[in-house]
């Protein structure tokens, strides 16, 4: 699945490509940095250490001076928190839509965010107790995701 996130401000393009398979999920928890929240943990594999693991496409190009930018990204949520489908996959979702979120308000550091996030991998984990699908909305995720990716991007 591939999302586009248009900049308001200028040309660039940002691409969420999802990760598939559980190969590729295994290579990034084992090689990533990860950042903890109460209900979210966020595991994410620097663009260098990509490259260097073969982990793009063929057809991507991890030097690319064009203006646009690709984040390949994966959520989970266990059965253990919820039994359903449904919950798992609105949970999901929501933690797209908060990082779609998340990219377009921070559209004027499209420089940091290129550098940081260009080719990225990262694989965001969730661990709500969800009872009914409804029971969580974008305003619980929101702020969790704030703060994850502002503590990556400004990550060392």
């Amino acid at each position: 699945m591939q999302r586009k996130v248009q900049n308001i401000n200028s040309n660039n393009n940002i691409t969420l490509k999802s990760i598939k398979g559980f190969g590729v999920f295994d290579i990034i928890y084992k090689n990533s940095i990860r950042v903890h929240s109460a209900n979210l943990t966020l595991a994410y594999l620097k663009p260098q250490k990509v490259s260097d693991l073969n982990l793009l496409p063929n057809n991507s190009n991890p030097i690319d001076n064009t203006n646009q930018i690709t984040i390949y990204l994966g959520a989970t949520i266990g059965k253990k928190n919820s039994k359903k489908a449904v919950s798992r996959n609105r949970v999901k979702r929501l933690i797209r839509e908060a990082i779609a979120i998340y990219i377009k308000h921070n559209n004027n550091d499209t420089k940091k965010l290129s550098y940081r996030l260009n080719n990225a991998f990262i694989v965001i984990s969730a661990r709500y107790k969800l009872n009914n699908p409804k029971s969580i909305c974008l305003d619980d995720i929101q702020p969790e995701i704030n703060q994850l990716l502002d503590r990556i991007l400004n990550h060392k």
